[in-house]
């Protein structure tokens, strides 16, 4: 046991000071406070959804891909996910991730992420449309995971970024790192995410939107099917989130969620901004998830979630 707390506490350490080293060559070649590529902060999967975004102590996976890849190691089969979130304004979200088993202690993961701006017109110097810009954001990125011990995992993400706006482009690289801890009905995770370069678009040059994570995740009566989770966010050109989660699951088939995110900086925030709602159900191979966050402060519509997890082989 303390050999495994030490493996944990040198792993941590090492992902705090890589985080603070690239953090440093992040702001010293930007320094303006602004990040790009912000799509990157939209979670992914509507099981996460409905959780409130409290999910990094939970991730196993392709949900690994977004949340925390340390999720990907020692996966009981290759899976692949497909997400869809519609967003205000014919904005839309399209996830893909899937997970392989290599052995008992290796999984790997790759995901691709893009987001569709919609329509968008373009005008010319008296105010004529002349046709449609053509604007998107996409990532992919490859991913391995490993358990440590029985206790332990680990898990390393490399991704390739893009922004375009009609003839301008910005790419970039960047990396996120996780770590899982894992008890009889007790979880802890660490991640840190989209440590990488500047996105140069032009003359401008802005950092990616890195952030810390930690999370726990309880199963305090495992038989009666209940998960609590819990996250803390800190964004490393930004504020704050908290999110919580709960998700009752009747037979390991059929599961309901609910869950919240809350920025303790806002002094406008509402009782029902934040909450999230969702459902799913395991057929076999599997799966469905939807989740539903209502229209508030922070989204001015109705945002719909959904989800397909498809199992392959036993």
């Amino acid at each position: 046991m303390v050999r495994q707390l030490n493996r944990v506490l040198a792993f941590t350490a090492f992902l705090l000071i890589l985080a603070a080293l690239l953090g440093r060559v992040s702001v010293a070649q930007t320094n303006n406070g602004r990040t790009a590529a912000d799509f990157l902060n939209i979670g992914q999967g509507a099981r996460a959804a409905g959780l409130g975004g409290a999910f990094t102590a939970v991730a196993e996976g392709p949900s690994a891909a977004y949340w925390n890849p340390a999720g990907f190691s020692g996966v009981a089969r290759s899976e692949i996910l497909l997400s869809h979130f519609s967003w205000y304004q014919d904005l839309s979200v399209e996830h893909g991730a899937g997970a392989i088993r290599v052995n008992d202690r290796l999984g790997l993961g790759v995901a691709v992420t893009y987001m569709n701006y919609g329509r968008i017109d373009e005008y010319d110097a008296n105010g004529n449309i002349i046709g449609e810009l053509s604007v998107y954001d996409w990532s992919a990125g490859v991913s391995a995971g490993y358990v440590v011990s029985d206790q332990v995992r680990a898990g390393i993400t490399a991704k390739f970024i893009n922004q375009r706006l009609d003839n301008y482009s910005a790419s970039a690289m960047a990396a996120d790192l996780g770590v899982q801890v894992s008890f009889d009905r007790f979880a802890v995770a660490l991640m840190l995410a989209n440590l990488g370069t500047g996105m140069k678009f032009d003359a401008v040059t802005e950092d990616l939107p890195a952030f810390g994570r930690l999370g726990v995740a309880v199963r305090p009566w495992s038989e009666y099917g209940i998960m609590v989770a819990a996250d803390i966010e800190k964004q490393f050109h930004g504020d704050m989130v908290l999110r919580q989660g709960v998700e009752y699951g009747y037979d390991n088939r059929y599961f309901l969620r609910a869950g919240m995110e809350y920025q303790p900086s806002r002094t406008d925030w509402a009782v029902t901004d934040g909450l999230t709602f969702g459902a799913g159900v395991r057929l076999s191979n599997v799966q469905f998830d939807y989740a539903f966050t209502p229209g508030g402060m922070l989204v001015n519509d109705d945002l719909h979630r959904f989800s397909l997890t498809f199992g392959l082989g036993n």
